[in-house]
């Protein structure tokens, strides 16, 4: 963000004196303000004078009312003046005290008694201080918390069968496997088995919900002459996201032996 900024007579830089009024001021205990975040908009209301911010024309302190938002939250803020100074509301992302809207530091217009709106992306995590240009002693504390993760993909991991196992086609066996997740707990995921070979494939089961780990189901092995047997497990996610693990089946088996030769005949 960039703009012209106009100095009307009375803007002073911060000089070292007023650093250490600010310092000392912020051992003081402020008001702690923690909105309500509804769809990425958070949405302040603040009234200044030459001596601090309130949230009403008769609650300005210095330092002000500590505002807490998430990055990337729009932060909208209608701005008062409660004298008949100028103010204007700036966050000082690099700590030098100085307004750098050129280095991307949210900068409000100008503004007296009459009410402007003024709005800003929080696009950088934090803890930060909002001044007032005009009156350094002016301030309070912008806490940006970090935005979530981004929703990631669940794992699978399949247990049973481990490879090295012959199995009949018609007997039943035991598939096993544990899944996790980075924002979902495991009983929220759902499973899906599948098997694949060169005699053909087809579903185990699914979907599976509700398990806690290890999780289990019983197959009926189809009848089948099969040496590359692959088990597959899927897991997905409410996000819509998908893990999956699968496992060899060594050798499926179906044949009934046959008999060479017998005796006596």
């Amino acid at each position: 963000m960039s703009q012209s900024i106009q100095f009307p007579v009375g803007k002073w830089p911060l000089r070292s004196g007023a650093l250490s009024l600010v310092a000392a001021a912020a051992l003081l205990a402020p008001t702690v303000l923690v909105p309500l975040i509804g769809a990425g908009t958070v949405s302040f209301t603040l009234f200044t004078t030459t001596g601090g911010w309130g949230l009403s024309s008769t609650s300005v302190t210095s330092p002000g009312p500590t505002l807490t938002v998430t990055e990337g939250d729009l932060v909208q803020l209608t701005l008062t003046g409660a004298d008949n100074a100028w103010h204007n509301f700036f966050v000082d992302y690099n700590g030098n005290g100085a307004e750098d809207p050129g280095q991307g530091e949210p900068v409000s217009p100008d503004f007296r008694t009459t009410s402007i709106s003024y709005s800003f992306t929080a696009d950088l995590a934090g803890t930060f201080t909002y001044i007032c240009g005009y009156h350094k002693p002016a301030f309070g504390t912008i806490v940006v918390n970090p935005a979530p993760p981004g929703n990631t993909p669940p794992s699978g991991a399949v247990s049973a069968p481990s490879g090295g196992a012959t199995w009949t086609g018609g007997t039943v066996h035991t598939i096993r496997w544990n899944v996790s997740d980075a924002q979902d707990p495991t009983t929220a995921l759902v499973a899906y088995l599948n098997y694949s070979s060169s005699a053909g494939g087809g579903t185990i089961a699914g979907p599976l919900t509700g398990f806690s780990n290890p999780q289990s189901f019983a197959w009926t092995i189809p009848l089948m002459n099969a040496t590359d047997v692959r088990v597959n497990l899927t897991v997905v996610d409410s996000g819509g996201l998908a893990g999956w693990d699968d496992w060899l089946i060594p050798e499926v088996d179906s044949a009934p032996p046959a008999v060479l030769s017998a005796s006596p005949q």
